[in-house]
């Protein structure tokens, strides 16, 4: 992880975690740290987007994702994995948090 000091990180759909999914794990594995804890160390403002019905990512992945980065959560209830199948061809929310 590079020691570098940022202002904010927004992440949607955010995870740390292996999933044992051949698909998604070969996607993620190069995104994936042991060290995700020393996150908060770097950032002092991070936001997690994340929906409860996402078909991807568990619920519970979502919530420990945010909270091992100490992020403020922004929950969704309907919005799947933020991508255009769940109808999402904008995300203009977003930029409220920018």
């Amino acid at each position: 992880m590079n020691k570098i000091k940022i202002g904010k990180a927004i992440f949607v759909s955010g995870c740390n975690n292996y999933f044992f999914n051949p698909e998604f794990d070969i996607i993620n594995k190069d995104m994936y740290t042991d060290r995700i804890s020393e996150f908060k160390d770097y950032c002092d403002d991070v936001i997690c987007f994340y929906s409860k019905d996402d078909p991807y990512i568990t619920l519970d992945a979502l919530k420990s994702f945010a909270d091992k980065v100490n992020a403020k959560h922004i929950v969704y209830k309907n919005a799947g994995h933020f991508n255009e199948k769940a109808g999402f061809k904008t995300f203009t929310d977003i930029l409220k948090y920018i």
